[in-house]
């Protein structure tokens, strides 16, 4: 917050005082390209949300969930693309490719029941992926529950969409 004396002496005006909060902001987003991927998905939070995420390197054609392992963490793509193979008969099961800022592992995380799919990472280069994982989300919702909620209310929000 900005208190009399600074806004009175480094801005014309309390308009150009928000603009220029608002460019510093946008910059910062656009520089860090973990808030880049997380601001897609996570728009409101993203500034919170991005210190409960760990920054994960993998390369071309690496395994980074087991279909069957344990649901313990969901990942937001950074860098590069992940192949996702869906281990459900009920669904076709040809691959689904994720980009940048794609959520993936969500759902089975949420459930709390093994993941249903497998999923490899694509391309001829570094992937780089942000895991959350069961113990940071946990920390989240102990250390800022309104921030685990609006969370688990933006996940829920794309899984209905």
């Amino acid at each position: 917050a900005l208190d009399r004396c600074d806004y009175a002496h480094s801005y014309p005006s309390l308009n150009k005082a928000i603009e220029m909060c608002e460019n510093r902001i946008c910059r910062a987003i656009v520089a860090n390209p973990r808030h880049r991927a997380l601001a897609y998905v996570f728009p409101e939070q993203t500034e919170e949300i991005s210190g409960y995420f760990e920054r994960m390197c993998f390369g071309p054609g690496q395994r980074v969930i087991k279909n069957g392992d344990e649901a313990d963490a969901f990942y937001v793509t950074e860098k590069g693309s992940v192949s996702v193979n869906m281990a459900r008969p009920e669904i076709n099961s040809d691959s689904n490719r994720y980009n940048m800022s794609s959520l993936f592992g969500h759902i089975d995380f949420f459930k709390e029941i093994p993941y249903t799919f497998s999923a490899m990472t694509g391309g001829d280069r570094e992937n780089i992926l942000l895991r959350m994982t069961r113990k940071s989300f946990n920390k989240m919702i102990k250390e800022k529950p309104v921030l685990a909620a609006a969370v688990e209310k933006a996940i829920l929000k794309i899984v209905l969409t």
